[in-house]
């Protein structure tokens, strides 16, 4: 069994080095690792270069330095990645992400153990130099639990068999965030297995200015995420359906975007009328809107709605 690891890399030198000492230190022995520079500045790419070559010298696999030079994006140096790789398991880290030293070791014994055709882990979310939580999944991920939302997260906690990526035809370069969802519902459509590890087995960084927290660009990805999977959704029945804008409006609600909150509101409610987490939510947002204080923390103890 060959794993072939995939780090995208932009303009995070300093924790791009971290995430490969945590690769270089994975207890499992077979694999290779592709680093794809996806930075336009002829500066980054140095250090980038400097710090691949480092790794070169100390590291007993082979090692591969892309440089994304044709179009720009994670999705794009992914899948760039993956052309590249020659392992049967492709396995992805961002660049800010780290690796539990066990956590290849582990996924191989999963594989090999069950029929998956893909695995992936709790995860320990880091922030500020501390872990805050560990996020563990509940219940099995089939294409109603994927549809109503992002169960299986970021792609720093996936390993997949590379036909499945090959036959889905990899990320979608067009969505600006939430492609990683995006993927994992095309693969699970397509009938891909995915297995689930209970171990936190990755450090995921969690940073006030990444790209799922920006707003403009993480509305802009998941409407385009609903648009793409109207017809699935449609399929699916009011109560997936309702599941699917009651979830996209917790994600607006706090990004503080009040528009696009009440926009999916109304759909989850009409939909599904019956759907109690709504009004919960439609109280949160009204009370916010008029006095500027926030409840939700308060909410989340009590109800765990914003899971």
């Amino acid at each position: 069994m060959k794993f072939s690891v995939i780090v995208p890399t932009y303009q995070r030198t300093e924790e791009l080095e971290r995430a490969l000492q945590s690769i270089k230190d994975q207890t499992f022995d077979g694999l290779e690792l592709i680093v794809v520079d996806d930075n336009p500045e002829q500066e980054y790419r140095e250090k980038v270069e400097e710090i691949v070559e480092g790794l070169r010298k100390e590291a007993d696999f082979p090692i591969k330095l892309l440089v994304n030079d044709d179009k720009q994006g994670v999705s794009s140096a992914r899948n760039l990645g993956i052309e590249n790789t020659k392992g049967e398991y492709i396995a992805f880290l961002d660049d800010d992400d780290q690796w539990k030293p066990e956590k290849l070791e582990k996924e191989a014994e999963a594989l090999e153990e069950n029929s998956y055709d893909a695995v992936y882990s709790a995860i320990e979310m880091y922030n500020e130099g501390e872990v805050k939580k560990i996020v563990r999944k509940s219940g099995d991920v089939g294409l109603v639990e994927i549809l109503e939302r992002d169960r299986i997260g970021s792609p720093s906690k996936v390993t997949v068999k590379k036909e499945w990526l090959e036959k889905v035809d990899g990320f979608d370069e067009e969505i600006p965030s939430g492609e990683d969802w995006d993927l994992w519902i095309r693969l699970i459509k397509e009938g891909c297995n995915f297995g689930y590890i209970d171990e936190p087995l990755v450090r995921y960084q969690q940073e006030n200015d990444s790209k799922s927290s920006q707003m403009d660009v993480a509305t802009e990805g998941r409407e385009k995420i609903t648009e793409k999977y109207s017809d699935l959704l449609e399929e699916a029945g009011n109560k997936v359906k309702a599941r699917h804008h009651l979830n996209r409006a917790k994600k607006q609600y706090t990004l503080e975007d009040n528009v696009v909150t009440k926009r999916h509101l109304s759909k989850t409610l009409k939909a599904n009328p019956l759907e109690f987490e709504a009004y919960i939510l439609a109280l949160l947002f009204t009370f916010r809107k008029f006095t500027g204080v926030e409840l939700i923390d308060l909410a989340v103890k009590i109800k765990g709605i914003l899971k």
